[in-house]
């Protein structure tokens, strides 16, 4: 499974009917700009998704999330804070791959993932960062993603491509009820 938002993009995938790894191919033109939703209304449609997907797909045997740090909205700025705050550059001047996956890991992103997960018997095993990273203006980035208020950051954001590793929750840990209900 994949996660894409972007706000810079013009395009949205269209998930073909008998494709069982849910991923489209179809692409279409917005002709309107759309809404970039909070990172708790992201949450929330991400939750809905899962639970459409459910209906088609045996979500249990899910093993993986692939996302663009960005696309986490909230998680990727707190993500960028945390990396600068709690490491240290290597030689080259470059954050080490497990460095910002740790940072990533710092977040609440990977709890709310997982209050997510819980209802199809599933966590995230493990966080990695993959691939080339590219810095991305902070000012710019919070004012287009509808980031929380309450944010800031002096940093470039980092853009990576993140995979969630999923594992199955050990036996009677799966609480089988829908994180909108854990709330209540």
């Amino acid at each position: 499974m994949a996660i894409h938002l972007s706000s810079e993009s013009k395009y949205y995938s269209d998930v073909a009917i008998n494709d069982t790894a849910a991923v489209g191919t179809d692409v279409v033109e917005f002709i309107d700009k759309y809404y970039v939703p909070t990172y708790s209304q992201w949450l929330r449609e991400m939750e809905l998704c899962f639970k459409s997907a459910s209906k088609v797909y045996d979500l249990g045997r899910l093993s993986s999330i692939a996302a663009f740090l960005p696309y986490l909205s909230d998680a990727a700025v707190l993500a960028t804070n945390n990396l600068v705050a709690n490491f240290k550059p290597e030689r080259d001047g470059l954050y080490s791959y497990s460095d910002i996956a740790k940072s990533i890991e710092m977040t609440p992103f990977k709890d709310d993932l997982n209050k997510i997960l819980d209802e199809y018997g599933l966590e995230v095993k493990e966080v990695y960062c993959e691939g080339p990273w590219i810095s991305i203006d902070p000012d710019g980035f919070i004012k287009k993603n509808n980031i929380s208020k309450t944010l800031k950051t002096s940093y470039d954001i980092i853009g990576i491509p993140v995979r969630f590793y999923l594992k199955k929750q050990d036996e009677g840990h799966a609480n089988k009820t829908a994180p909108s209900e854990q709330r209540r």
